[in-house]
């Protein structure tokens, strides 16, 4: 069963995270993979996460106008 979320990690990147969960997010490859993580979560930074971070990783992207905020950040963020 593919997973819908994912909480961000100390050391986790959207490249490791879409390396882990293949088979939940839509796209072809790696990097097709990381833009529709950028794409459902409103990602204006793609090396630039946060611990704690809640992300989708399936689904629609029609919210995301306000999903940049989907969690609260983390005083310290995961830099890749």
């Amino acid at each position: 069963m593919a997973i819908t979320t994912y909480t961000v990690k100390r050391g986790d990147s959207l490249w490791k995270i879409a390396q882990t969960y293949p088979s939940s997010i839509t796209g072809n490859n790696i990097n097709a993979k990381i833009n529709t993580l950028v794409s459902l979560n409103g990602i204006k930074n793609r090396n630039l996460i946060y611990v704690g971070q809640v992300l989708k990783l399936s689904g629609s992207a029609s919210g995301s106008s306000s999903s940049s905020g989907t969690s609260a950040p983390a005083t310290q963020p995961v830099v890749n």
